[in-house]
């Protein structure tokens, strides 16, 4: 019974492969030079979002607090109300200040616009490298005449 099961199982799996669709995902999970090809283009790809970057506002918060505490010690003369001849004085001041910036660039020589090309065409050609090895794995071999 254990038996068949596993033929079963077996027989499944390898006919997972009969079909075109089925022998590219086999070849897609199993080939370690087209997966990492299809990563490298994955990273590039990035770039184009890093590129357009160069479009969107910036934003800057800033925060900063102060706290100050300042004591004084006059020397007074001598009287009823201050018979040590010293008279002190303290105070806390607490500043906060708060700011927000926010800038949008409106042009910058065109650097932006040849950026997001250039990740493109990167990202284009890393397409085309990824392609080129699929076909060789998945085209059939030449027959010596």
């Amino acid at each position: 019974m254990v038996a068949a099961g596993l033929l079963t199982a077996l027989a499944v799996r390898a006919g997972a492969a009969d079909t075109v669709p089925g022998a590219l995902v086999q070849a897609y999970k199993n080939n370690p030079q087209l997966n990492a090809q299809r990563a490298a283009a994955r990273a590039v790809d990035e770039s184009v979002a890093i590129a357009l970057g160069g479009y969107r506002p910036r934003v800057t918060a800033t925060a900063s607090l102060t706290e100050l505490r300042l004591e004084t010690l006059t020397r007074v003369p001598a009287t009823a109300a201050v018979p040590t001849g010293k008279a002190a004085a303290a105070g806390d001041l607490l500043a906060q200040n708060y700011a927000l910036t926010a800038t949008q660039t409106l042009f910058n020589g065109f650097q932006t616009g040849n950026r997001t090309r250039q990740a493109e065409a990167q990202v284009f050609a890393a397409a085309r490298r990824c392609a080129t090895p699929s076909r060789r794995s998945f085209s059939t071999p030449s027959r010596p005449t």
